[in-house]
């Protein structure tokens, strides 16, 4: 047997008027707004750090003018050796004073463990900085000549630089 069903209380639902439209709508802005920030916000770091490398290459810039006002510095080469000096350059950039050239063994003779010796000196000719250097060949073969290369300290009141060969154990080639 079954019983019938009373609604005797029976209330109809109140309709909830959800819009799926605009809260979608409501979202795609906040997204939206949130990618324009984030792309500001990289708008700005990039600018930054373009602003940041221009200003090291101006200062790079600027240095390296400084120190190429600064390359007058006169070269002396001891003439009286037994090894004379060929293509000698010199460039003074970043604190140091780079000298580079070709030694040239004019004895009938070769010659082992020659070393390049530079002196900076001022306008009164005290020496300011001294530095030395193997040159690249261990042997120095009559008539035939090889490169040398030295660093050297700068020095602000440095004018001239003078240049002469030694062995290695410190005796004047003459």
């Amino acid at each position: 047997m079954s019983v019938p069903m009373r609604w005797s209380d029976y209330q109809i639902p109140e309709e909830v008027l959800y819009t799926p439209l605009k809260q979608e709508k409501v979202l795609r802005t906040r997204a939206r707004s949130r990618r324009r920030s984030i792309l500001a916000v990289w708008k700005i770091v990039i600018a930054s750090v373009i602003c940041f490398l221009a200003a090291i290459g101006t200062a790079s810039l600027v240095t390296s003018f400084r120190s190429g006002s600064a390359q007058s510095m006169q070269i002396e080469i001891d003439q009286d050796s037994k090894i004379k000096c060929e293509a000698v350059k010199l460039v003074r950039k970043f604190n140091y004073v780079t000298l580079t050239g070709d030694a040239l063994n004019t004895e009938r003779h070769s010659l082992e463990n020659v070393e390049v010796v530079v002196q900076l000196q001022d306008v009164s000719h005290h020496t300011l900085q001294m530095a030395h250097a193997l040159v690249a060949s261990a042997t120095l073969h009559a008539g035939r000549s090889t490169p040398f290369q030295i660093d050297i300290p700068d020095d602000p009141q440095a004018v001239q630089c003078r240049i002469w060969f030694r062995k290695l154990t410190g005796a004047d080639i003459s």
